[in-house]
């Protein structure tokens, strides 16, 4: 009985992600644009490396490959699979908007994977009483980044802003990224048009 106990509340304490070095996260997310009056759910893999890199293959709930994100360095490349468009360029606010229609820097997005405080200049932090992050927030963008529901790897994220509202949910975390190298880099088809940004 004591065992049994034991290996439940193992199984609901929440992971603390901010020791992790690199990860898959299969996720299910909830954009509301709060611009256009809709919403619309996809699924989400994300990889990453802790201040290192980001990919995120966007799909949709049928399982349809919608949209690709690679983040190196300060370099972002991305694909909008149905327009067959490729962006290239370096990483700013505005490069997840045409993904997730929030205007958030892809390093925000690493940082909240891995419940590290956003160092990005304007953020500010604070932990809950567990001592994970509760809530950052950036009155300049007027973003607000909340973690809540935390159960073994599982967690809710709600990203904030006056356009839109995005709420991810992770479902599945490994450790493992299979193939780091390819990962971290986006092929893209020869039929895109493709684009430089800034």
């Amino acid at each position: 009985m004591f065992t049994a106990l034991v290996v439940s509340a193992c199984q609901t304490t929440p992971k603390n992600y901010e020791s992790v070095e690199q990860g898959t996260w299969q996720t299910k997310v909830l954009v509301q644009d709060k611009v256009k009056k809709k919403s619309f759910i996809v699924n989400v893999e994300f990889k990453a490396q802790a201040h290192r890199g980001l990919r995120m293959d966007v799909f949709s709930p049928l399982g349809t490959h919608e949209a690709s994100l690679v983040l190196n360095g300060d370099k972002v490349d991305y694909i909008l699979v149905d327009q067959r468009q490729a962006f290239s360029g370096l990483a700013t606010d505005q490069s997840l908007k045409p993904v997730i229609s929030v205007p958030v820097h892809p390093k925000v997005l690493e940082s909240v994977l891995f419940d590290h405080p956003i160092e990005k200049s304007g953020w500010t932090c604070d932990r809950d009483p567990e001592g994970f992050l509760n809530e950052c927030r950036n009155g300049e963008s007027n973003l607000v980044v909340r973690w809540r529901d935390r159960m073994a790897h599982r967690k809710n994220i709600f990203i904030d802003h006056p356009a839109a509202e995005v709420q991810i949910r992770v479902l599945e975390f490994d450790s493992k990224i299979e193939n780091p190298k390819k990962a971290f880099s986006l092929s893209v088809p020869s039929s895109f048009k493709r684009h430089k940004i800034n």
